[in-house]
């Protein structure tokens, strides 16, 4: 077995906010962790890239994340990661450490992902950061929903011919009666400025206390929903 090197970037172990956070032998185990958890996802390990390296979110990065998430996200527990998920997709995951619970955003690179367009990905998986850290018993439990909201999109796509997807949404729901991607892509398109976001989705987790449970959270966790693209009152993401 060979050694793996593992390069860590200063600049956003530096640049965290105060509080606990990983020391830099502990980030080791946080790649090792979510390179098993990468690997174990059932959409399949096509187009996975596993992370070699990680940082903390830049000032830069934080003050993007501000502006959609107001004070509701733990920066001292989100880094972002080079790995990428099912497909080549970002896609975001927790893993517990002896400091407890981080999210790590597999973004694929270590970027700067402050900058436009590129801030749109970044809001997007901050929000599965912000549905692991406000369920109270369990972390990863949005993990779950969207490989399966995923799956049924594709299922749903392979059984009709049409084109079935877990990012879209049909406006003025209850915060809890969407999935995981749907509130992620409702807070996507509130930071752009597109689609048609409940106005709900993004008051509730900006009115949310660090790290405290959100009832509509593990409602909406609950939810396995895709929807066909182009159907009559469905906003595509």
């Amino acid at each position: 077995k060979k050694n793996r090197r593992v390069e860590i970037d200063p600049s956003g172990l530096f640049r965290k906010p105060p509080g606990p956070a990983p020391a830099p032998a502990e980030v080791d185990t946080l790649i090792a962790e979510v390179g098993k958890t990468l690997g174990s996802l059932p959409l399949g390990r096509a187009g996975i890239v596993l992370p070699t390296t990680a940082r903390f979110l830049d000032p830069a990065e934080q003050s993007v994340a501000m502006t959609e998430y107001r004070g509701s996200l733990d920066f001292t527990k989100i880094l972002i990661t080079d790995g990428l998920g099912f497909a080549g997709a970002k896609f975001t995951v927790a893993v517990q450490l002896s400091t407890g619970w981080h999210v790590a955003m597999n973004m694929g690179s270590l970027r700067c992902w402050a900058p436009a367009p590129f801030s749109a990905s970044l809001v997007h998986e901050l929000a599965h950061a912000w549905q692991s850290q406000h369920h109270a018993t369990d972390p990863t439990v949005f993990m779950a929903n969207s490989v399966k909201c995923q799956a049924k999109g594709i299922a749903l796509s392979k059984v009709t011919g049409k084109t079935y997807s877990a990012y879209a949404y049909v406006p003025g729901k209850a915060f809890g009666d969407y999935g995981s991607e749907q509130i992620a892509q409702q807070v996507q398109h509130h930071f752009t400025g597109r689609g048609s976001p409940t106005p709900v989705v993004p008051s509730t987790i900006q009115a949310a206390t660090p790290n405290a449970p959100v009832a509509a959270n593990a409602a909406s966790l609950t939810v396995v929903a895709a929807l066909e693209l182009g159907a009559p009152g469905v906003i595509s993401p």
